[in-house]
């Protein structure tokens, strides 16, 4: 099934054939001089003329039917015209290639009596024999191209409005600030017992010592300093042994 519809898409006879026309015109004006040339007068220059205006007419049709109809469709007798050959299928250029294979099909439509090219008179889509061969239909510009889907939306889906004339998103209300070092409203402060003890590499908490009487702390018994005695030298020189006692040196203290 066609893509472009009804049959009033496709372009109707008279402008194929004006487009044919067109493109076959200007290359046969050479071949028909050179002939009549041939007959009347000269006939070497005749068949000159008549030569140069076949190879004139082969490079036209290279460039004309073959090249430029296959890459963008159209012709200069379509593009005159404003109608275009496309792919049924998918409404692209057919390349090149299947122009000339198009244009050597169009054999079969001059067979028996240019039935062929009657064809598009009372056919649905409008084709000749050769369009049937390679499903190929000739259609206006207009119908050639897709309509332009609306912005922001996929083609061949219209847009679809919001239910009760609602945006799809609202805008989120801003939430006021809170005081620097005030807990925000509702949320109630963490009490001593549900706080953990700092995390690596977190900070922990210092104590600020403010000055005046502090409290006396008992030393611990691992820092304890024990006890000790003063000596004097004279005593400690009288509480070794040999030293000299109040009666004289070796005599023994009392």
């Amino acid at each position: 099934m066609s893509q472009f519809g009804p049959r009033q898409d496709y372009a109707h006879w008279g402008l194929r054939a004006g487009a044919t026309l067109i493109d076959f015109g200007p290359i046969a004006v050479l071949p028909i001089l050179g002939s009549i040339i041939s007959a009347t007068g000269s006939y070497t220059v005749g068949m000159i003329i008549a030569g140069l205006g076949y190879l004139a007419g082969l490079g036209w049709t290279i460039y004309n039917r073959w090249i430029r109809m296959g890459t963008t469709g159209q012709s200069l007798g379509k593009k005159v015209l404003k109608i275009k050959l496309v792919r049924e299928a998918d409404g692209q250029p057919i390349g090149p290639l299947m122009s000339f294979v198009r244009d050597l099909c169009h054999n079969l439509d001059g067979w028996v009596c240019g039935l062929g090219y009657l064809w598009p008179l009372w056919d649905d889509k409008k084709q000749t024999f050769a369009d049937k061969i390679l499903s190929t239909v000739v259609v206006p510009v207009d119908a050639a191209a897709p309509a332009p889907a609306p912005f922001g939306q996929p083609p061949g889906f219209p847009a679809q409005p919001s239910p009760f004339g609602q945006q799809t998103q609202q805008a989120q209300q801003p939430q006021p600030s809170q005081p620097f070092g005030q807990q925000p409203t509702g949320t109630a402060a963490p009490s001593p017992e549900s706080q953990t003890e700092p995390a690596f590499g977190e900070a922990e908490p210092t104590q600020v010592l403010r000055p005046g009487p502090q409290p006396q702390q008992a030393p611990s018994g691992f820092d304890e300093a024990e006890p000790t005695q003063k000596i004097t030298p004279e005593q400690l020189r009288q509480q070794l042994p040999g030293a000299d006692g109040p009666n004289g040196p070796g005599t023994p203290q009392q």
